[in-house]
């Protein structure tokens, strides 16, 4: 401020005049191409080229001086054994002839019991024992030791009672159907010594009568 008051205004804008020209004239500066070679290639800047070390020499390895070589040691040889005669063998008594084997034992004669019953003596034999027993003396004695038992006792006379038959006669009287297994009732006497038996089915109904003996037949029921 106080340099600017002492000159005159006229330098101050000659000297701000020359400034700007010597700012102009650089940047003309800075932005003109670099100068061609005569070559006609352009300038480059110098470039340094750096080398690598050469390579250290590997100090020489001290080989051993050869040495002679060894002779392969042959094995000693044995001695040459001493051939002995062989020493005498002793004369073997001749075997003793084996005794002659006693003659094997011949075997002892099979002892026959009495013959296994066959089947049909098995099934005739209950028959044979049952022939034996008097029935009627056996009867007899049952009925004083059983007094009630083989006497036919009369079914109780009531409505209930009356109910009950004629609801299983008339069950016994419809077949079973092909899904029901079949029913089987027994007609025969109390006091008798043939069974029958009434086996009804599906298809039809039909009597089994088993007498003493134990035989079965297979006839028409009665009606």
């Amino acid at each position: 401020m106080h340099f600017s008051r002492k000159l005159p205004r006229r330098w101050v804008g000659l000297l701000l005049t020359l400034l700007l020209h010597l700012a102009l004239l650089y940047s003309l500066l800075l932005g003109k191409p670099a100068p061609q070679r005569e070559d006609g290639q352009a300038a480059r800047p110098a470039m340094q080229w750096l080398l690598p070390p050469p390579p250290k020499r590997a100090a020489p390895i001290a080989t051993p001086p050869p040495t002679a070589p060894s002779r392969p040691i042959k094995p000693a040889k044995p001695a040459a054994a001493t051939l002995l005669p062989p020493p005498p063998q002793a004369i073997a008594a001749p075997a003793e002839a084996p005794a002659a084997e006693p003659a094997a034992a011949l075997p002892a004669e099979p002892v026959f019991g009495a013959a296994p019953p066959s089947a049909a003596d098995v099934m005739r034999q209950p028959k044979r024992d049952l022939g034996k027993i008097d029935l009627g003396k056996l009867e007899q004695e049952l009925r004083k030791e059983f007094p009630q038992r083989g006497v036919p006792q009369q079914p109780p006379d009531s409505k209930q009672a009356r109910l009950e038959r004629g609801i299983n006669a008339a069950h016994e009287a419809v077949p079973p159907k092909w899904y029901e297994p079949a029913r089987m009732v027994e007609l025969s006497q109390p006091n008798s010594q043939v069974r029958v038996y009434k086996v009804s089915t599906a298809l039809g109904a039909y009597c089994i009568t088993v007498k003493e003996d134990g035989k079965k037949n297979f006839t028409t029921c009665p009606r």
